[in-house]
């Protein structure tokens, strides 16, 4: 049951890597801001959001190995 936990935090992962793309991805330019501070949010929240997914990934990888699928490829031999 082990695959419970993994899989609620692949799913609050990718979430929460979603959420942070979609805030990164809509940063608008204002004026009474440099454009690089704009910039430097897109630089910084993409590359949050992209960990964030890639962890949301990697746990469910762990979710589905833990419930007993086989997985698709065999790596151990």
């Amino acid at each position: 049951m082990s695959w419970i936990a993994a899989l609620t935090f692949a799913a609050a992962a990718s979430a929460a890597g979603a959420l942070a793309g979609g805030l990164a991805a809509h940063v608008e330019h204002q004026p009474e801001h440099p454009s690089s501070l704009a910039d430097g949010m897109r630089g910084i929240g993409l590359p949050v959001a992209l960990a964030g997914i890639v962890l949301g990934t990697v746990l469910l990888g762990y979710a589905v190995v833990g419930f007993g699928i086989p997985p698709v490829v065999d790596v151990v031999r």
